[in-house]
């Protein structure tokens, strides 16, 4: 099935916790209450497109380059998946989600940025797909969920979630951080491989 599923949507899931999870919270941002959930199914999925897929210019940020260029200036996504049932929430992994740890329950929250230009978010960008009528799944024409439809997402206070015990909270914590590590890396190395682009664009032709 994940097999199919990589194919399909050009995503991996590194992790799938099935029965690990005893309670998953969420409060809407909008203050419309509480919503519980229990047993649900997590999964950590992250972006791994095949090498030769089509990379645009409106993608990469970039125009007049080559294909290879363009793919190495695209930062791939990771976002969590919560299962309840026949519908699921997603979210994407940034550095506007905080992930922190109380007990065994481990929370998503707004980050607060401290001494920077940006802007703190004051919600969870997050969105729900299928219900009790119509289930989530996936699209077989390969249309995906995508970081430029979190404008369209819900807005959550925070989501809770609780682990049954503190080895799989570990394990998911652990995978967390490390896919953030990894993004955060990829970002600046992207940012200096445009700057050296960009320089070379505006470098004189050599004249022989």
């Amino acid at each position: 099935m994940f097999d199919f599923q990589r194919a399909l949507t050009s995503e991996r899931v590194y992790q799938d916790l099935v029965k690990r999870v005893a309670l998953v919270k969420l409060k809407l941002g909008s203050g419309n209450g509480t919503h519980y959930y229990h047993n649900a199914r997590l999964q950590l999925w992250h972006e791994n497109p095949p090498a030769d897929a089509l990379v645009t210019d409106a993608a990469s940020g970039m125009t007049g380059v080559s294909k290879a260029a363009r793919a190495k200036l695209v930062l791939q996504c990771s976002r969590l998946m919560i299962y309840f049932g026949g519908s699921f929430l997603t979210c994407f992994l940034t550095d506007d989600i905080t992930l922190k740890r109380d007990g065994h329950e481990l929370m998503l929250v707004p980050t607060k940025y401290k001494g920077s230009l940006m802007k703190s978010p004051k919600t969870v960008k997050a969105v729900i797909r299928g219900n009790e009528n119509s289930k989530g799944g996936f699209r077989l024409d390969k249309e995906k969920i995508s970081p430029d439809d979190e404008y369209k997402f819900e807005e959550y206070s925070y989501i809770h979630i609780n682990f049954k015990d503190t080895e799989y909270l570990n394990k998911f914590q652990k995978l967390w951080n490390e896919m953030m590590a990894a993004r955060r890396a990829k970002r600046k190395e992207i940012s200096s491989l445009k700057e050296q682009l960009q320089a070379a664009a505006r470098a004189p032709l050599a004249v022989s």
